[in-house]
């Protein structure tokens, strides 16, 4: 049985355009979670050289925010999948498949 939200957050990362995709990382995604275990995620954000990274940090707050609010989880971790050394074993629950726009 999955520990994390998976339709609610696939929808928002469907409804941010930005996001290439979503990775569960941590306890939640290795079924190990706790009842006060956070959310530790990753993402793949759209855009070459160093707009991935810069759309990443203007929006990282926002984006935990958001994920907090909508999964009532508090998120641990949001880290950029390409630039992390710290995302271990990540499970990817999205991908946008049509980058165009």
């Amino acid at each position: 049985m999955e520990q994390f939200p998976r339709e609610v957050l696939c929808d928002w990362a469907g409804a941010t355009p930005e996001i290439v995709a979503l990775y569960v990382c941590g306890n939640r995604a290795r079924g190990a979670a706790r009842p006060d275990s956070g959310l530790d995620l990753a993402v793949e954000v759209k855009g070459g050289s160093f707009g991935p990274l810069v759309k990443f940090v203007l929006s990282r707050v926002r984006w935990i925010e958001e994920l907090r609010s909508l999964t009532g989880i508090s998120v641990k971790d949001l880290e950029l999948i390409d630039v992390s050394k710290s995302v271990k074993d990540p499970v990817e629950i999205f991908r946008r498949y049509d980058l165009r726009g």
